[in-house]
């Protein structure tokens, strides 16, 4: 073999074994990324994507199951309880106030009745409030809790600012009918005008008078 040829394969083989040492060094590079620090950052990915799954998943619905929401219900003796109408038995209120549409019945008194006497009637108020043009009506029922008819019952009620003073008293309003027999009920509804008050109403307290 003359020098030519020897040198032409030397230098072949040494391109053939810098493609092979090429190829090489290429696999191992890959086959360490794909457990390189990409790899455990990708995996970190994948697990967090995975527990915010799981976390979506319990606050609505699994397996057909419904997460209980965080709603509060107050029951009990430290509850509220919220009445629409208010019934008075013996026509007194009690200590405590309560609320019937935009005013606060205060409770009545004992000299609020006829004799003194407030378990003679038992009122029911169904609405306190303003109307549209300005009047202030608290509209109930009565019902005669004796053993006689009371006549000619009148409902006044006086109406009283966010201070606690006097600002109108109804004069004008009976019940319908104005007789109660015993056992039965009658309705009231007794207002003032607008030009009767002198303030601003906020609160209300009943009397009562019949013959």
């Amino acid at each position: 073999m003359t020098p030519f040829l020897t040198v032409l394969l030397t230098c072949f083989i040494v391109i053939i074994t810098l493609v092979v040492l090429t190829l090489t060094t290429a696999n191992v590079a890959m086959a360490d990324s794909s457990s390189g620090p990409h790899a455990q950052a990708q995996t970190g990915v994948n697990h967090i994507i995975q527990l915010e799954k799981h976390q979506i998943c319990n606050q609505s619905e699994c397996g057909g199951q419904p997460v209980p929401t965080q709603t509060q219900t107050q029951t009990g003796s430290g509850g509220h309880h919220n009445s629409k109408h208010h019934t008075s038995s013996g026509g007194i209120s009690g200590s405590s106030s309560s609320r019937h549409g935009s005013l606060i019945q205060l409770p009545s008194n004992a000299t609020d009745f006829p004799d003194n006497d407030p378990n003679v009637i038992q009122v029911h108020v169904t609405g306190a409030k303003k109307d549209i043009i300005g009047s202030y009506h608290v509209t109930g029922e009565i019902t005669n809790e004796g053993n006689d008819t009371i006549s000619s019952v009148l409902v006044t009620v006086h109406f009283y600012d966010a201070s606690g003073n006097l600002v109108a008293d109804s004069t004008c309003c009976y019940t319908t009918p104005s007789d109660i027999d015993a056992g039965h009920t009658a309705t009231f509804d007794s207002f003032v005008m607008s030009n009767e008050i002198s303030g601003t109403p906020v609160s209300y307290r009943l009397s009562y008078d019949w013959s």
